[in-house]
C-alpha cells in the first residue's frame, strides 16, 4: 500500500472518529459547575476557553481548579470554582480581575461587571453544623446570619459575640441561615467551615453564565 493511500485511509478514520465523538457528545450529560466570575455565557465559554490554566495559576486564593476527566468531556480542563482553599475574592478586593486579565482567549471577560452576577449559591448540611460561625465571619456580603429563636432581631456579621453561648454549641438546634438573595457563590465561607459541610449549588435558572 502506498504512503499516499495509507495517509488517505488514516485521515478518513480520524474524520469518522471525530464525527462519532462529536455526535456522542451531544448525547452525553453536560454537568453544572461553578464557573469563574466574568465567564462567558453557556457554551461560548466552553468553546472559547483554551484550557491553558493561566487563570488557575494567578488566582490569589487558589479558588480555581481545572475540571478532571468526566462524561462531560466538552468541559474537561476548563476552570471552575472549587472553594476549599479560599474562594473568590472578586467581591471584596476592589473587583479582583486577575483571572480575567490573563485569559488569552477572553473566555473570561474583564469588562464584565460583577453587579448582579451569581456564580452559584452556598448550601450546607445543617445536621452536621457545629455552629463555629466561621462562615458568618468570612462572608464578604453578609449573606449569612444567625436567627434569634425568641423572635428578636437576628444576629449578623460582626455580632457573633452577642449570640448566647448555649445557641452557639454544636448541639443547638438553631443554625446559621444563608440568604440566597445575597449569596453570589464566591465560596469564601467554605474555606472557613470547620466540619467541611458546605457546597456550591446552582443559583436559580441562570448561574453567572454557568449551564
Amino acid at each position: 500500500m502506498s504512503a499516499t493511500r495509507r495517509h488517505f485511509i488514516g485521515f478518513g478514520v480520524a474524520v469518522c472518529l471525530g464525527v462519532t465523538v462529536t455526535g456522542l457528545g451531544s448525547l452525553l450529560p453536560q454537568a453544572w459547575f461553578p464557573r469563574p466570575p466574568r465567564a462567558l455565557a453557556g457554551n461560548l465559554f466552553t468553546a472559547r476557553c483554551m484550557r491553558c490554566g493561566a487563570c488557575v495559576q494567578v488566582c490569589p486564593t487558589s479558588a480555581l481548579a481545572l475540571r478532571d476527566l468526566s462524561l462531560d468531556f466538552r468541559n474537561i480542563g476548563v476552570p471552575y470554582i472549587q472553594g476549599w482553599y479560599g474562594g473568590c475574592v472578586a467581591w471584596e478586593r476592589d473587583g479582583c480581575l486577575i483571572c480575567a486579565e490573563v485569559c488569552p482567549s477572553n473566555a473570561l471577560d474583564s469588562a464584565m461587571e460583577l453587579t448582579g452576577m451569581r456564580l452559584a449559591v452556598v448550601r450546607f448540611a445543617e445536621q452536621d453544623c457545629i455552629n463555629c460561625l466561621g462562615c458568618m465571619r468570612r462572608c464578604p456580603l453578609s449573606a449569612i446570619y444567625f436567627p434569634n429563636p425568641e423572635g428578636g432581631p437576628s444576629w449578623h456579621k460582626g455580632q457573633e459575640d452577642k449570640i448566647p453561648v448555649a445557641l452557639k454549641s454544636a448541639n443547638s438546634p438553631v443554625k446559621p441561615i444563608i440568604d440566597e438573595s445575597l449569596c453570589v457563590g464566591c465560596a469564601l465561607c467554605m474555606s472557613h467551615c470547620l466540619p467541611r459541610i458546605m457546597y456550591l449549588a446552582p443559583w436559580g435558572k441562570s448561574v453567572g453564565g454557568s449551564t
